[in-house]
């Protein structure tokens, strides 16, 4: 289990370093004087998406992993069918509201 919370907070990071250089990207292009500065800081926005979309992609898949504790609180519904407000899948919440 602490592996996963380990990736799922990298990932986190990682999405948060592409809007550090999304930003960064930003303030070179309000700088840019002419037109060849300009092309300079358009080229960063190349690397946003090959960090940002498998980061957002790893934070979600491993966000949504089922934890189990052994205390039966898994998928964040305990023993009794009650769903909990912490912890687990927040689609194995709403699907045992649902039904």
């Amino acid at each position: 289990m602490s592996r996963i919370v380990f990736v799922h907070v990298t990932s986190a990071i990682g999405v948060f370093a592409a809007f550090a250089i999304e930003g960064a990207t930003l303030l070179q292009i309000r700088r840019s004087a002419d037109s060849a500065q300009l092309r300079a800081a358009l080229a960063g926005f190349r690397l946003v998406p090959c960090v940002a979309l498998p980061s957002l992609l790893v934070t979600l898949l491993s966000g949504s992993v089922p934890d189990d504790d052994g205390l039966g609180l898994a998928h964040g519904v305990d023993r009794s069918g009650v769903p909990q407000s912490e912890g687990g899948s927040w689609l194995a919440c709403l699907t045992s509201e649902i039904t």
